[in-house]
């Protein structure tokens, strides 16, 4: 919509917004003449799949579909590490987001760093970080095996626990740790 903080705009993945309550649990015609919320899913450009977070490298084309969120609209800051398995963490997230649909009736919307930094201009959407971090209303952490090996998750919990210090707003899902995930350092 178009939200800025010293002049920069605060962006959240799309696809992830409010359905109307008869649409989505009841499968019904709406009678609110005046309601907002959506009355048909998502087109799949508006969200993430699981072949796009497999990816490890940034894909630009991930930013172009995000759109801007407001402050507080954000239900959660996704904190990951790119070096977990993929599957374990879309796993998580799916298991996460059935929680948050049963919970809120509607998907959540997400601050997802592939998806919300601009990776053509990285240094200018990661000094927002504290802003990013504190618009959301949830810091999730997706703790797999290498998560607390990797300098930038550590970052994000720090800028977390120094912008935000809110632990009622942490929640913290981790990953299957098997054999074949255990990232070994010689």
């Amino acid at each position: 919509n178009g939200s800025t903080m010293d002049m920069r705009a605060i962006r959240a993945t799309f696809g992830t917004t409010k359905y109307c309550s008869y649409f989505l649990t009841r499968g019904q015609q709406c009678s609110n003449p005046q309601c907002l919320y959506l009355h048909a899913l998502a087109a799949p450009e508006d969200s993430f799949t699981k072949e796009e977070l497999a990816e490890n490298k940034p894909n630009p084309l991930l930013f172009e579909r995000s759109v801007h969120g407001t402050f507080g609209d954000i239900d959660a800051f996704i904190s990951h590490s790119w070096h977990d398995p993929s599957d374990d963490k879309w796993d998580g997230i799916q298991i996460w987001r059935e929680q948050f649909k049963m919970k809120y009736g509607r998907e959540p919307r997400v601050w997802f760093d592939k998806c919300c930094i601009d990776q053509l201009s990285i240094d200018d959407s990661l000094m927002c970080l504290p802003v990013h971090l504190a618009a959301c209303k949830k810091f999730l952490m997706i703790a797999g095996s290498t998560y607390t090996s990797r300098i930038w998750c550590i970052l994000e919990i720090f800028v977390f626990l120094a912008a935000v210090n809110d632990m009622s707003r942490l929640e913290c899902i981790p990953l299957q740790v098997t054999p074949e995930n255990v990232e070994t350092k010689v």
